[in-house]
């Protein structure tokens, strides 16, 4: 079974995209937005994740654990295998064409690739 997550993670950016904009959160600030964006992943991405699951695929999986689950579907439905669980936040290390934080995950070559182009997906077995 596929559960989709894409609008948890586009939410997150949201969250991060405000905390550099509205607190001056940066590379160089105390803390770091991507460690900001690290703990949000922490505590609200992956537990949110870990709920659709259980609502909609009727399994209980760790917070802990579901990062490993997630993959990256191509817009051709193609699930893309990878670096599962290093996805997430680390690709609002970039910035748009504005200076805010780039709305990207990491692909398997750990390359940074726009939201727009791939879901974010848990498989559940």
């Amino acid at each position: 079974m596929i559960v989709n997550v894409s609008d948890l993670f586009d939410a997150m950016h949201d969250m991060v995209s405000i905390a550099h904009a509205r607190f001056g959160l940066a590379d160089d600030s105390e803390p770091s937005l991507s460690d900001f964006a690290d703990q949000l992943e922490i505590d609200l991405f992956l537990p949110a994740c870990a709920r659709r699951v259980a609502t909609i695929a009727r399994r209980d999986v760790d917070p802990d654990e579901v990062g490993a689950m997630i993959r990256l579907r191509d817009q051709d439905g193609g699930i893309r295998a990878g670096a599962a669980g290093r996805y997430h936040s680390h690709g609002f290390d970039g910035h748009d064409e504005h200076g805010g934080v780039a709305n990207e995950v990491l692909a398997a070559n750990l390359l940074p690739r726009s939201r727009s182009e791939v879901e974010l997906v848990v498989e559940v077995s």
